[in-house]
């Protein structure tokens, strides 16, 4: 079995310290990550291994790992909360556990990809991006800047409420099955008249090979996909989406805006499904 690196309190600490080809091994729990200044630890030691024994919960408070050497590999089930990684140009990230991020604070990101950098989800992946209470909240689960790469082998589960669930510029190629939750809501409760959109993917400038199924359910004054100019999405498996703009929404229920908003290109080989 693995041996510990160092027998800190907290991951953030045993990553400061860890040498070439070092295991750290987190025993499933809770663990606060941040002292009252947080700040992201950098990681340029390579062949990180970062293994959890049993269901691990880092609850974060902003930026928390920046990987910059060459590999660097998760292993076993990890949820990350209210903070994210950054993948920086040369990286590659092994995801081979199960992985839940989720972020809720105002411009936060859950996982940034650096241009140059590799993202290799080979287990399950669960993305939660926004405020669950509907507050306006411009966050991303998932960015993937121009020339990175994410390459999704593994299940991915995507929930975005009034924010953008995968934002990509460079390359997603999807082979695994992929499922999305994308809500926005009216904001007439409050006493004002806007709307908060939600978004699953976004193109920009980006390409999205898909080749595993997609089921996109999107609630309430959002859109399921939006490509931008130049964008490029390449099907070549089912899709389903399920677009409901009808709910309590008397000022928005004319807008329907619950779509798939494209300005880039399709190529659509296999069916696509309205629900």
């Amino acid at each position: 079995m693995p041996r510990p690196v160092c027998p800190y309190p907290r991951v953030i600490d045993a990553l400061r310290e860890a040498t070439d080809g070092a295991v750290i091994v987190v025993k499933g729990g809770r663990y606060a990550e941040h002292p009252q200044f947080p700040q992201e630890v950098r990681v340029t030691t390579n062949n990180i291994t970062l293994q959890a024994l049993g269901a691990v919960l880092l609850e974060l408070s902003g930026p928390w790992l920046a990987i910059d050497a060459p590999h660097f590999t998760i292993k076993g089930a990890l949820e990350l909360r209210g903070g994210g990684v950054l993948i920086c140009e040369g990286a590659t990230l092994h995801q081979n556990g199960d992985l839940s991020i989720s972020t809720t604070e105002f411009l936060a990101t859950g996982v940034k990809v650096a241009a140059g950098g590799t993202w290799l989800q080979l287990g399950r992946t669960t993305i939660s991006a926004g405020a669950a209470d509907g507050d306006f909240s411009l966050t991303n689960g998932v960015h993937v800047e121009a020339n990175a790469i994410w390459q999704q082998l593994g299940e991915l589960s995507v929930y975005s409420h009034g924010a953008i669930g995968v934002l990509v510029s460079g390359t997603w190629d999807q082979l695994g099955e992929a499922k999305m939750i994308v809500q926005g809501e009216g904001d007439a409760k409050r006493g004002n008249y806007g709307l908060v959109f939600g978004e699953g993917v976004r193109l920009a400038h980006g390409a999205w090979s898909q080749k595993g199924a997609l089921h996109i359910n999107a609630i309430d004054a959002s859109n399921a996909i939006h490509l931008s100019a130049g964008s490029v999405w390449l099907q070549d498996a089912n899709v389903v989406l399920d677009l409901d703009s009808v709910q309590e929404r008397r000022h928005y229920d004319q807008l329907g805006l619950s779509s798939l908003f494209l300005l880039g290109l399709i190529r659509q080989p296999a069916p696509v499904v309205h629900g």
